[in-house]
């Protein structure tokens, strides 16, 4: 009797095989290391200073696990690096227009003109026994980087069979990222001997980033002049632009967050939502890859 799952040659029918590649594709495996490639060949091009590490990486915070699609680094010296902590999201394509405004209001002292980017820094200490601490203060400003976001439909036909998807991508991604951003700091914690350099003090800065296959947008319109009485707000005031990729300001929940201990105890609400909270986030689309590994390869 012949088996329905084999063709005549003794493989797997066309059946098991388009299967395969539909859960391959739904799941975004192939994007991954795709993406993965693309960076290991700008490095090898010596247009990119940031070079693999892991992928898949296991990492637990807060009672959860979860992995890392996989990590990149660079080296500045014997005492400091930064790893980029990456997470693939191969978007619906019913929902891969991402849309991004900024937020009027942040925090009291927000500067106006450019906003600061946060990343999570680690430091160990050899002078204190090897141990841990954490400090996130302001890397640099940009005039470019956004605080909500959102979904938007493309009119095209979505998957028939969504993984796990809400309303909001772009939210499940960023808490995803942030996840394991805060996952491998408690990683580090554990194992403060993977930072070893010989030196007094060691610092590994911490940069999230989301490469996507959506397409990102970003609009200019100022939300505080929405209509009072409806709560509407008019977007055609403003530019309505699509980028390769932009810095996203995320307020990163405490169900996420490590427990490593900071180096600095805040004083002022505002500046404990700045230390503690806000996370600067890269999301980065196809086009965007390579201009974003080069930019950050300079100025991290």
């Amino acid at each position: 009797m012949s088996d329905p799952d084999k063709n005549n040659s003794g493989g797997a029918s066309d059946a098991v095989r388009d299967s395969f590649q539909h859960e391959l594709n739904l799941h975004g495996f192939g994007f991954q290391f795709r993406v993965l490639k693309e960076a290991r060949d700008l490095h090898e091009a010596r247009k990119s200073k940031w070079v693999f590490r892991v992928s898949e990486f296991p990492v637990h915070v807060q009672g959860s696990g979860t992995r890392i699609d996989f990590v990149l680094f660079r080296t500045s010296g014997d005492w400091w690096q930064a790893d980029m902590i990456c997470e693939c999201k191969r978007a619906n394509p019913a929902t891969a227009y991402w849309c991004f405004i900024k937020a009027p209001f942040v925090y009291r002292g927000y500067p106006k003109a450019s906003d600061p980017l946060v990343f999570e820094s680690v430091v160990r200490s050899s002078l204190n026994m090897g141990a841990l601490r954490t400090r996130a203060v302001p890397k640099e400003h940009t005039r470019d980087a956004y605080h909500v976001a959102l979904p938007i439909r493309t009119g095209r036909s979505g998957d028939a069979q969504p993984v796990k998807q809400s309303r909001n991508e772009i939210e499940d991604a960023a808490s995803q990222v942030m996840r394991g951003t805060n996952g491998y700091v408690e990683t580090l914690s554990r194992h403060p001997q993977v930072m070893e350099s010989g030196e007094q003090e060691s610092i590994i800065r911490l940069v999230p980033v989301i490469f996507t296959t959506a397409n990102l947008f970003v609009s200019k319109s100022d939300l505080s002049t929405a209509d009072l009485e409806t709560g509407n707000v008019n977007l055609q005031s403003g530019q309505l632009e699509r980028v390769p990729w932009i810095w996203y300001q995320y307020n990163v929940s405490p169900g996420i967050k490590h427990a490593t201990e900071p180096q600095e105890k805040q004083t002022k609400l505002e500046d404990y939502m700045l230390a503690e909270h806000i996370r600067s986030i890269g999301i980065v689309s196809p086009s965007g890859i390579e201009e974003f590994l080069q930019h950050t390869s300079e100025s991290f």
